[in-house]
């Protein structure tokens, strides 16, 4: 289960990246509309959390790299990799606080608790 946890949150974030110029207008989906990268790495993380609740660190594992490998697969339009990848880390804070609310509603919905 912490296989898929990981890939789900993988694809989501890889995705927002892959398709920011469709979903946010933009090609840093940062600079579109406000809420959408937040929601969407927030949203993304807790949903990938609930499929393992007991190892949260999975789901953020695989938003920071889906994130990093979108952003190598989009070739030479970010020359300063290491900021880049500095800025993308600390930008993730929407999936710690959405892996950290997956968390917890992983042990407190009974059904989840057998995980």
């Amino acid at each position: 289960m912490s296989a898929v946890s990981f890939a789900a949150a993988f694809v989501v974030s890889a995705s927002i990246w892959l398709f920011a110029v469709q979903l946010t207008g933009h090609h840093e989906p940062w600079d579109g509309i406000w809420p959408i990268y937040h929601l969407w790495l927030f949203g993304g993380t807790l949903l990938a959390v609930l499929v393992q609740p007991r190892r949260p660190w999975w789901a953020l594992l695989g938003t920071y790299v889906g994130q990093v490998v979108s952003l190598l697969l989009q070739g030479p339009d970010y020359p300063t990799w290491v900021a880049l990848l500095v800025i993308l880390l600390l930008s993730t804070w929407q999936a710690v606080l959405g892996a950290s609310a997956g968390y917890l509603i992983g042990w407190v919905v009974p059904w989840r608790r057998f995980c």
